[in-house]
């Protein structure tokens, strides 16, 4: 893993970010999965959705922090500024699909 002086602050900010952001939405699964035995029943379906969007989107996360990680660590082997921009511009799009 590549430190913040090779690769910029804010991109170092950015992957801790996103990890925190997956480590929570798998807290949240565990909380509403753990948790729908003390609701009414009423509200036990919800609870259930709750968890699967919370497994949906911390499996998202994973995937597009292991892309990010993947990024930094070739952007910190490449030396020429030029061709650190266009590795940035083909990671933001390849990120976002």
């Amino acid at each position: 893993m590549p430190t913040g002086g090779e690769v910029g602050l804010l991109a170092q900010v950015t992957y801790y970010v996103m990890v925190v952001t997956m480590f929570a939405f798998f807290a949240g699964l565990v909380h509403f999965l753990t948790t729908q035995n003390r609701v009414v029943q009423e509200h036990r379906a919800a609870m259930v959705l709750h968890a699967i969007i919370c497994l949906i989107a911390g499996l998202s996360y994973f995937v597009i922090q292991d892309n990010y990680r993947y990024y930094l660590e070739t952007i910190a082997r490449v030396g020429n500024p030029a061709e650190r921009l266009n590795i940035t511009r083909e990671a933001y799009v390849a990120t976002g699909q």
